[in-house]
């Protein structure tokens, strides 16, 4: 009778111990994914990729089909706006010549002309979603 008992405890002592070791796996993720930015920073990020005109003497990024001056996207295309000339573009986008092309994890951004709406920050005349 005494060894199922003890059979009984050791059992429940194990469970215990793996809940233990889940709780702190679980608190170890939450926190490196807060402290990394893995996830999405922004209310507002980037939305899909729309025609848009290139500036004068450059072509389409990837991803887009060029019509006269006019860059269409396909299914996978990057969101692209244009950088005033002499301006680089913000953090998650790529710069091609003054297109700026938007990561997976760009925040929405685009030229204000120097005001901003509430909600975004500025660089130089580019307003960027918090």
């Amino acid at each position: 009778m005494k060894i199922p008992n003890l059979m009984n405890f050791l059992t429940l002592e194990l469970n215990l111990k793996f809940i233990n070791m889940l709780k702190r796996i679980l608190t170890i993720t939450i926190f490196v994914l807060v402290n990394t930015n893995v996830y999405a920073t922004c209310a507002n990020p980037a939305p899909r990729a729309q025609p848009f005109v290139a500036p004068s003497g450059q072509g389409c990024p990837s991803n887009y089909s060029q019509s006269g001056s006019t860059c269409t996207p396909s299914g996978s295309a990057n969101f692209v706006f244009i950088a005033p000339s002499g301006q680089s573009c913000p953090s998650n986008y790529s710069q091609q010549g003054r297109m700026c092309i938007a990561s997976s994890s760009a925040c929405y951004a685009f030229v204000g002309g120097g005001s901003c709406p509430s909600g975004y920050s500025s660089q130089g005349q580019i307003c960027i979603a918090h």
